[in-house]
């Protein structure tokens, strides 16, 4: 389980913690693999604390592209099981799981962000804020 998190004497000092059943590991750089690792969950929660993640995971602008493409392709709301957002390096990928199909399409990456979205999670439309 991943987490956003900061520390609680330097809040600039932001990070993801990996939370295990006894131990966390808390990744400062996301382009290293340099972590921070505590064999205690308490020892842990002295130095850092979660950070809430908006409850607005999409910009309107792409839950607005997102409605249009399922309205467009004649996709049944009720039929999508789930979405799931791929990060490349210059764009993004946008899967959509329905009963019968599955519908990609690409995107700036810039359009999402990968801080808010778990590229491990398959979202449903509720949870995106899009139904």
């Amino acid at each position: 389980m991943f987490v956003n998190v900061e520390k609680i004497d330097k809040p600039s000092l932001k990070g993801m913690a990996i939370l295990k059943l006894d131990s966390v590991k808390v990744l400062i750089d996301p382009d290293s693999d340099s972590y921070l690792e505590y064999n205690s969950i308490q020892v842990f929660a002295n130095h850092w604390r979660f950070i809430e993640k908006s409850k607005d995971l999409l910009k309107p602008k792409v839950i607005e592209f997102i409605k249009s493409y399922i309205f467009i392709n004649n996709i049944d709301p009720n039929e999508i099981e789930s979405i799931n957002f791929d990060d490349y390096n210059e764009w993004c990928e946008i899967t959509i799981y329905t009963s019968k199909d599955d519908y990609t399409v690409k995107l700036d990456k810039e359009l999402i962000d990968f801080n808010l979205i778990d590229e491990m999670k398959d979202y449903t439309l509720e949870e995106l804020g899009i139904k």
